[in-house]
């Protein structure tokens, strides 16, 4: 049973089978409880992943619950913050703060903004305060 703790690949539970039916199992007794230990502990780590994914999926459903009772009506004259055409005239997002941009619009704002200030922290709250689900007019980063 020593070549056993040397190699990676066997295990005491791949050489069970050939054993014949009759052999005493307490010669082995150690190895098969060392084995079981060591799947308890596998299986106690994969319970802790499903009930972290188990959390994170009725998150994710309540999230969904929430947004689709969200919504905002906007005028059909209403414009692009960054380009100033009109918003309806192709893909757009809308914040709760009630500014709109064109998706492409929005793309290249945050693309200069993360060129023009790099790694800079200043930067970091702004983004922040622009998509947090809170904001409002009073408080968005575009505007103070």
């Amino acid at each position: 049973m020593r070549f056993l703790e040397n190699a990676d690949l066997l295990k005491i539970e791949d050489i069970l089978p050939f054993f014949p039916d009759f052999v005493v199992i307490d010669d082995f007794k150690e190895e098969i409880a060392h084995a079981l230990e060591g799947y308890s502990a596998k299986i106690e780590s994969l319970k802790a992943e499903m009930d972290e994914a188990t959390k994170t999926a009725e998150a994710i459903k309540q999230d969904i619950v929430a947004l689709g009772s969200r919504f905002i009506v906007i005028d059909a004259n209403e414009q692009c913050f960054r380009c100033h055409t009109l918003l309806v005239t192709r893909q757009f997002y809308v914040f709760p703060c009630h500014h709109t941009f064109h998706a492409d619009c929005l793309i290249s704002l945050v693309s200069l903004m993360s060129h023009m200030f790099g790694h800079c922290n200043c930067v970091l709250p702004t983004g922040k305060r622009l998509f947090a689900s809170d904001d409002t007019a009073e408080n968005c980063g575009l505007t103070n």
